[in-house]
């Protein structure tokens, strides 16, 4: 069915109609507000009406009057014609267009009565109201759109009920909710408003603090709009649950339009807000159980299409724990569940044709599975590259479990919130030992620190990496620090110490390889690339900083990168990027920076290994920033630096060989004018907006738009907000 939604305005200027409220919560209705002058005709769904001056406390009563007086009985006011060639509503909308209204179709008696038979597939609906306005009058017109799809069905046949359903569809799941869900965020939507307005403006308060007032103009716009993939990411939250709140009021629109006490309906509507605070309550301190909080997916990409791809989900989960807690805590207990699976059925990966198996045991998995086949049961829909060899995943899992619990601990209060999260991390405890003991198999020589094997083993699917990489070395030292501080959390002394002396191990190893006096190495290989910077180099440093543990290398050396990356991988790619834009003065005028691309040769050239190692990835240049506003709490210090191939650590160096020519402290402003790039970038000059790529290039030409890793703009906030 085709539903024509729409707003015809005359003698009307831009000044004039303004939207003033579009809100998406995670019930499937979208909320829309008009402040209009003039004569109008407009179409849709519900409506309601207030003078622009009324009361808050009106808008109930005024929505009841509206909707029952004046929109139930034509709620479903046209119907399409059977015709193959008018499928999308045609007819329905070439008169609206015409005339502003939706006369001259058949209306829903008809169609009731028999004389109109509908195709489900040609059918249109509309509602029109025409109201004149007195000039220089005000008027405000709400209306809601909503859908109930309650049941998310996979290529496989199987299916899930999605979250909101127990509070709207009724046991049944018949998807007849849609007017009630209407309805209600008629009522509703005005606390919403006020809702996000208040935590918009707490969560920039904390921002601002943490940036010591110097936060930029772009960075709200970032962080609340990068959001809309947490919806349009081809999302399921899915209950695990039964129905909490059964047939308490009227599910669809046959009954709603019988109703004649509409303060009934009202409070009957109203009754959910009570039941969803305290299952909110329960939820809170529910660990991440899935038979409380449900369990989500969402795509990797709108082209990329698995579920929770992990590798990248290790970037997006800020915006999921900082928001939805729970949720990402039942991700994680869905990810653990996926280590203990194996399907040894084979196929051939598409890098080489070679025929692997799909899953082995002990191993996280790249992904819990596509929409074609049934999530959760069948992970590693990804087949480019054999992930069960990926350095990665393994430590990734590690240190978002710590992460999560860490920043929980420290944010959450209430009764039972910390006993809950220390079962959640005693329940996927077996899971981390089975996972670093896998993961040992890759270090040949026993110093504590894992070697890739010459093809691309990593997030970076494509850029091959051979010996102790800059980023996976980093990853597994931060894992390992972060198993040993589990281990004491949990009394377990031997595993504690075990990996204690390993990370110790493995950094001296890491570090003597991979620093050059200036920066760490790509990998310590003998590929032409092997001296590339990596704007990803740090990404243990980051997460070590998330979780209070042992920085993976010392400040010192960390800012060393960091200021090569934003000099070469920012400054100077920018500066490339300029001279490629032709004609395009638009971007030498407004247009600094464009993002920190993933590879620059020491040379001041952009890496052209790979098609990755010359892309700017908009998540990473997220989470590159947020390093660097992690390190500028740091002042220079002594710090842990090694000496010698053979050194143990020392804590206590005079003089860390370090070269600090170019070493600037003021890291706060370089890491928010490394993040504004996506902005003035993606999303201004290349127009990517609310499509966020996983990468571009200098010629703006992009690679999968709309996907997950942007997200990583939480990591930013996050790095704000942490005490040092």
């Amino acid at each position: 069915m085709v539903l024509v939604i729409g707003i015809r305005a005359r003698y009307l200027s831009p000044q004039q109609h303004r939207a003033l409220v579009h809100t998406l919560t995670h019930l499937p209705t979208y909320i829309l507000t008009y402040l209009l002058l003039g004569m109008v005709t407009y179409c849709n769904g519900f409506a309601t009406e207030r003078r622009a001056d009324s009361a808050l406390g009106n808008d109930i009563s005024s929505t009841l009057t509206n909707i029952y007086g004046k929109c139930v009985n034509g709620f479903l006011q046209g119907l399409g014609r059977e015709d193959p060639m008018l499928t999308k509503g045609r007819i329905l909308w070439d008169n609206f267009t015409a005339t502003g209204d939706i006369s001259g179709v058949e209306s829903l008696e008809e169609y009731k009565n028999g004389s109109v038979i509908a195709s489900t597939y040609n059918a249109a609906t509309a509602l029109c109201i025409r109201k004149t306005i007195p000039k220089q009058q005000k008027r405000v017109y709400t209306f809601a759109l909503s859908w109930d799809c309650p049941v998310a069905r996979f290529g496989d046949g199987g299916s899930v009920t999605r979250y909101y359903s127990q509070f709207f569809s009724g046991s049944n799941n018949a998807g007849l909710a849609s007017a009630s869900i209407s309805i209600y965020a008629l009522l509703r939507y005005k606390h919403w408003q006020l809702e996000i307005n208040n935590w918009q403006q707490e969560v920039l308060q904390k921002a601002r603090h943490g940036a010591k007032d110097e936060l930029p103009e772009y960075y709200s716009h970032q962080l609340f709009n990068e959001l809309y993939y947490l919806v349009d990411g081809g999302s399921i939250w899915a209950s695990a649950t039964p129905t909490i709140s059964s047939d308490v009021y009227p599910y669809d629109i046959t009954e709603v339009s019988k109703a004649i006490n509409k303060d009934v309906l009202r409070m009957s509507l109203l009754s959910i807000v009570p039941t969803m605070a305290v299952h909110n309550e329960v939820v809170q301190g529910c660990g991440g159980l899935k038979d409380v909080v449900g369990q989500f997916l969402y795509l990797e990409g709108h082209e990329y299409l698995m579920y929770n791809t992990y590798d990248v989900h290790f970037y997006a989960s800020f915006a999921l724990l900082m928001l939805f807690p729970m949720i990402e805590l039942s991700l994680q207990r869905d990810i653990s569940a996926t280590v203990p699976q194996e399907d040894l059925s084979t196929r051939p990966l598409l890098s080489t044709g070679v025929f692997t198996a799909r899953k082995v045991m002990n191993c996280i998995a790249h992904d819990v599975g596509s929409p074609f086949e049934q999530p959760w049961t069948k992970c590693n829909a990804y087949n480019l590259q054999d992930t069960t060899k990926w350095k990665d995943l393994g430590s990734k899992y590690v240190l978002q479990v710590y992460r999560d619990y860490c920043y929980l601990a420290e944010t959450l209060t209430g009764t039972g919130i910390a006993e809950s999260l220390l079962r959640f991390l005693t329940d996927l405890y077996p899971t981390i030992l089975l996972v670093m003991k896998s993961l040992e198999q890759f270090d040949p020589e026993n110093d504590g620190m894992i070697r890739n094997q010459g093809f691309p083993d990593q997030t970076y699917d494509v850029w091959t990496a051979s010996g102790i990489h800059a980023y996976c070395g980093g990853l597994y030292i931060a894992a390992m620090d972060a198993t040993a501080a589990i281990a004491k959390l949990l009394n377990d002394t031997v595993t504690h110490e075990y990996y204690t002396v390993r990370s110790q191990k493995g950094r001296v190893v890491y570090v003597t390889a991979l620093w050059n006096g200036k920066y760490l190495n790509y990998d310590s290989s003998a590929q032409p690339h092997h001296d590339s910077i990596m704007s990803d180099m740090l990404a243990g440093q980051l997460y070590s900083y998330c979780c209070d543990l042992p920085p993976v290398v010392s400040h010192d050396i960390a800012q060393s990168c960091l200021q090569h990356i934003y000099e070469y991988n920012v400054v100077k790619y920018s500066a490339y990027a300029a001279c490629n834009q032709g004609s395009n003065t638009r971007f030498n005028k407004q247009h600094t920076y464009i993002g920190c691309v993933n590879g620059m040769r020491p040379d001041g050239t952009v890496d052209n290994t790979c098609i990755q190692s010359r892309e700017v990835w908009t998540g990473t240049t997220y989470t590159t920033a947020a390093t660097m506003i992690f390190e500028s709490k740091f002042s220079t210090q002594v710090a842990v630096v090694v000496a010698a191939a053979d050194d143990i650590l020392a804590s206590e160096l005079d003089s860390p060989v370090v070269d600090n020519s170019h070493h600037n402290n003021d890291m706060l402003k370089k890491g928010f004018a490394t993040a504004k790039g996506i902005h003035d970038g993606g999303w201004d000059l290349f127009g990517y907006q609310f499509a966020t790529p996983e990468a571009y290039e200098a010629s703006g030409n992009y690679r999968s738009l709309g996907y997950m890793r942007a997200l990583a703009v939480w990591s930013i906030q996050y790095s704000l907000e942490k005490k040092i």
